[in-house]
C-alpha cells in the first residue's frame, strides 16, 4: 500500500536536507528537508590539530561513560546510530548503538556509512574555495560567467549568492524529483525556476543554489563533482569510507545501509543514480570515523590554506536570532553563551548532525538511518551529548529491568483510566519479549501514555480540531486548500501524493466512507499524531496524521490495526516510556487487582 512518508527534524526553523515520500520508485522522489543548523564564529579558535583517536567502538574517560550508557538506554526506544565524541583533541567516544538492520538484527558499528543529506553541502562549499584558491574563480563572480543562458532575472546571481542561500532560489527542487537527468539538463531546470526573492536581498535556504555550485565546479574544473571532491578533499584528508551516493560499484552489502521513516520498510536510499537535482545539494556518504579525519584535515589545513578555511566558516548572512550562515555551515551562539559550528542532514531515514563546541573543545558527531514519528534523532542526541558533557545533565533513561514469566503474564491485562470516560478510556497492555505495549483507548489514556500535561491537552485538542478541518480536504481530494496546511519541508510537487494516499485508502476500504477521530498525543516541543478510524463499505482501517508545528507532515496505516507504544519495566508492576526529543520519562503503573490472561 502507497503511503505518504515525508518526513522532518523537531526544532528546525531553517531547513536542510532530504525526506522522503510514498513506496514505488517515482513516488520515492527525495526532496529537501529543513534543518536548524549551529553555532560558530572563529574556525581559529579550535583546538590544533590532533590524531588521538579510539579503535571503533572505543569508549574512554568518565564523561564518555556516562555517555555511552546514556545511548546505550536509547536504544530500547529505537535509536540506531554512529556516535563519536571528541574532548581537547582526545576522542572519548567512538561506537555504534542500536539495530541498523531491522531485517537481518544487524546493529551499527563505529564505522557504519551513512548518507549525508545537506551535512555534504561544506563539501561543495570547500570545492568552491578550493577552486578559488587556484586562481580558477572568485566566488564575487556572477554565475552568468560559468553556466550559458543564465536568464534576465537571475544575471545578478554570483557565486556567493548561492554559498550563503541569498540567491532568491527556491528552497527545494522542483517537478520530478526522481528523474535521470544530465547535470547541465538539471542545472537549465533550476535556472528556470521563478525567483522566491531578488538575488542579495535575503536569506532562504536553497539546495538548488548548490546544485548550480556543483555545475559551476564541473564546468571550471573538467572533472566531474564526484571525482573532485574524491581527488581534491576526500583522499588528501584520508577519508577513505567516504564517497558518491551515486556509485553502484561501493556500496553493496553492509556498506548499504537502510534507512527507516517510521513503521513500514522504506526502498533503499544509496547508490541513487540518476538523481542530478540533488548533486552538490546532498550526494555524499561518509561515516563518523571519516568526519572526524575531515575535521582533522580542517585544521592542520591540509585540503584549504588558512585564508579559504577562515572564509568557509565566516559568519555572512542573519539566518535568525544568534545564527548565521557560512559556506555550507551555520555560525552562532548557544544559549550557554559559547560559540559552536554546525551542520546537519536529513534523507529519508537517515539524519545526521556534526558540531563543533569551539570554547569548550569539543566536536560530536551522530549519525543515524531512523525516525520516530517523522522525527530524526540527530538533534535531539546531539544536545543530550552536550548536556552530558557541560552541563546542565539531561533526565537518563531508567534503568529496565526484566520480567519473570508470571510478571509477564500479569501485564496482558487492561484496565479502565480513573477520572476517564467510562466505557470509553482505557489502557490494554501486551508483553512481546521485554517490550510491554500499551495501547490506550479513549483521548484522556492517549494523554496519559503520551505523557502529556495539562499544557499538551490544549495541544492535543488543538491538533485534533484541525485534523477535523484537514479530513474533508484530503478526501475531497483539493490540492489547492490542502497545500497551506503542509508543512513547508514537504515541496509542492509531493502533496499530490498525499491526497494520492487517502483517496486510494478510501477505494480499497469501499465507498461510502466515515471517520472517526480517536483523538491525538503530543509530542513536544512541536510535534503530534492524531488518529483515525477510517470505515468503508469494505472495509475498517486505523491511519495517523503526524504534525509539526501545526503543519501536517505524514499520514500513513497504523501498523495492526492499533496505536501502541513501546515500554519497559522499571518494577514488576511499572512500566517506563523515555521520550529523547521532550527529555522526559512517562510511568505507567498496572492497577492493584489488574492481572493477566
Amino acid at each position: 500500500m502507497a503511503r505518504f512518508e515525508a518526513r522532518t527534524a523537531q526544532h528546525t526553523p531553517s531547513p536542510s536536507g532530504f525526506t522522503g515520500l510514498g513506496s514505488s520508485p517515482r513516488a520515492r522522489a527525495w526532496a529537501v528537508l529543513s534543518i536548524f543548523a549551529g553555532l560558530a564564529l572563529s574556525f581559529g579558535l579550535l583546538v590544533p590539530e590532533t590524531h588521538a583517536m579510539l579503535p571503533p567502538g572505543g569508549v574512554a574517560a568518565p564523561a564518555a561513560e556516562r555517555i555511552d550508557t546514556f545511548m546505550s538506554r536509547c536504544t530500547d526506544g529505537g535509536l540506531s546510530g554512529s556516535l563519536l565524541v571528541e574532548l581537547g583533541g582526545e576522542v572519548i567516544l567512538h561506537r555504534g548503538y542500536g539495530v541498523l538492520d531491522r531485517g537481518t538484527g544487524r546493529t551499527a558499528e563505529a564505522d557504519t556509512p551513512y548518507h549525508l543529506g545537506s551535512l555534504g553541502k561544506q563539501f561543495t562549499a570547500t570545492a568552491i574555495l578550493l577552486l578559488e584558491e587556484d586562481g580558477k574563480l572568485s566566488t564575487s563572480d556572477l554565475l552568468s560567467r560559468y553556466l550559458p543562458d543564465v536568464p534576465p532575472d537571475k544575471a545578478g546571481i554570483t557565486l556567493d549568492h548561492l554559498l550563503h542561500h541569498t540567491s532568491g532560489l527556491p528552497y527545494l527542487p522542483q517537478g520530478d524529483l526522481a528523474a535521470n537527468l544530465p547535470m547541465e539538463t538539471a542545472a537549465r531546470e533550476i535556472l528556470a525556476y521563478p525567483l522566491v526573492s531578488a538575488p542579495g536581498a535575503q536569506y532562504g535556504y536553497s539546495s538548488p543554489g548548490y546544485t548550480l555550485l556543483a555545475a559551476v565546479i564541473e564546468q571550471v574544473s573538467g572533472q566531474d563533482y564526484d571525482s573532485f571532491l574524491r581527488a581534491r578533499i576526500f583522499e588528501p584528508a584520508g577519508m577513505a569510507h567516504t564517497g558518491s551516493d551515486q556509485d553502484t560499484v561501493r556500496w553493496v552489502g553492509d556498506l548499504r545501509t537502510p534507512s527507516y521513516t517510521g513503521s513500514g520498510v522504506d526502498d533503499p536510499i544509496y547508490p541513487a543514480v540518476g538523481w542530478s537535482r540533488f548533486r552538490g545539494a546532498g550526494s555524499v556518504v561518509s561515516t563518523a570515523g571519516d568526519l572526524w579525519r575531515w575535521e582533522q584535515a580542517l585544521r592542520s589545513h591540509r585540503v584549504l590554506g588558512p585564508a579559504a578555511t577562515e572564509k568557509l566558516f565566516a559568519p555572512a548572512v542573519a539566518v535568525g536570532p544568534n545564527i548565521e550562515h557560512a559556506c555550507g555551515w551555520n555560525v552562532a551562539q548557544s544559549a550557554r553563551g559559547t560559540t559552536v559550528i554546525m551542520h546537519a542532514g536529513d534523507l529519508g531515514g537517515f539524519n545526521v548532525d556534526m558540531r563543533r563546541l569551539v570554547d569548550e573543545h569539543a566536536t560530536i558527531i551522530f549519525l543515524s538511518n531512523a525516525r520516530s514519528g517523522g522525527r530524526g534523532y540527530r538533534e535531539a542526541v546531539s544536545i543530550a551529548v552536550t548536556r552530558l558533557l557541560f552541563g546542565p545533565e539531561p533526565e537518563f533513561p531508567p534503568a529496565r529491568v526484566i520480567l519473570n514469566e508470571e510478571t509477564r503474564r500479569a501485564w496482558n491485562t487492561r484496565w479502565a483510566l480513573p477520572g476517564g470516560v467510562a466505557g470509553a478510556d482505557s489502557i490494554r497492555a501486551r508483553v512481546d519479549g521485554d517490550v510491554v505495549w500499551l495501547q490506550p483507548i479513549g483521548q484522556a489514556a492517549i494523554s496519559a501514555v503520551a505523557g502529556g500535561d495539562s499544557s499538551a491537552m490544549v495541544a492535543e485538542a488543538q491538533l485534533s480540531a484541525l485534523a477535523r478541518d484537514v479530513v474533508p480536504i484530503l478526501l475531497s481530494g483539493n490540492l489547492a486548500e490542502l497545500s497551506p496546511l503542509v508543512h513547508p519541508s514537504i515541496p509542492a510537487s509531493l502533496h499530490i501524493e498525499l491526497i494520492n494516499f487517502w483517496e486510494a485508502t478510501a477505494d480499497s476500504l469501499g465507498t461510502p466512507v466515515e471517520t472517526e477521530l480517536l483523538g491525538t498525543a503530543w509530542s513536544p516541543p512541536s510535534g503530534g499524531k492524531t488518529l483515525l478510524r477510517i470505515r468503508g463499505a469494505r472495509a475498517t482501517q486505523l491511519l495517523s496524521i503526524d504534525w509539526v508545528g501545526g503543519k501536517l507532515l505524514n499520514s500513513e496505516p497504523v501498523p495492526g490495526g492499533a496505536f501502541e507504544l513501546p515500554f519497559f519495566a522499571v518494577s514488576p508492576d511499572r512500566v517506563a516510556r523515555f521520550d529523547l526529543w521532550a527529555g522526559r520519562t512517562t510511568y505507567i503503573g498496572r492497577p492493584r487487582g489488574a492481572s493477566g490472561g
